[in-house]
């Protein structure tokens, strides 16, 4: 018998998965994951300014752990901007996939092409 009709509708739907991620604390969600890694306490930075004290400023931050920038965002005001920032990180923290990577023990097997060492970390971010 087809169990056709069981199937979930979500596999025949457009799912927009920019709206299910929602953080209403977005500096404290970057500070809790970086946390978990254990890697340097996340710190906010202004990379560019410019028109401060025009009608229409923009800035440019970056948050960083380390050398590591998370996550980037340009906007008019510069609070709007940090947490525009803050979500970019989180987005690309926590919707990254990584790509198919080889190991060198790959190369054990018979007829196996000779390792070819690829970049330190290949992704894709799912937008």
């Amino acid at each position: 018998m087809n169990n056709f009709h069981q199937v979930p509708m979500i596999l025949f739907q457009t799912f927009r998965l920019r709206r299910t991620v929602r953080v209403r604390t977005p500096a404290t969600g970057v500070d809790t994951a970086v946390r978990a890694r254990e890697l340097r306490p996340a710190r906010c930075t202004t990379i560019e300014r410019d028109g401060r004290l025009s009608r229409t400023p923009v800035y440019v931050v970056g948050i960083y752990s380390g050398h590591d920038k998370l996550g980037e965002a340009a906007g008019p005001d510069l609070e709007h901007t940090k947490t525009a920032a803050a979500i970019n990180a989180l987005k690309s923290w926590y919707l990254y996939s990584p790509g198919e990577v080889g190991v060198p023990s790959d190369t054990f097997a018979e007829d196996a092409a000779p390792w070819k060492p690829t970049y330190v970390d290949i992704g894709e971010i799912v937008v």
